[in-house]
């Protein structure tokens, strides 16, 4: 039985840190690529947004 719930655990656990790096992912990677990319390093340009055309 222990090892069935070690492993269960470990398996909760994985799928826990797996969401959690998904949601930061997905939350964190925009923002930082596009203060990257907009004008922190002297360019004054607004950063280019994909969706719009040009």
């Amino acid at each position: 039985m222990l090892p069935f719930l070690l492993d269960l655990g470990f398996t909760v656990t994985e799928i826990g840190l797996g969401m959690m790096g998904l949601a930061l992912a997905v939350v964190g990677v925009p923002p930082s690529a596009r203060r990257k990319r907009g004008g922190a390093d002297g360019d004054p340009r607004p950063p280019h947004n994909p969706a719009e055309p040009g």
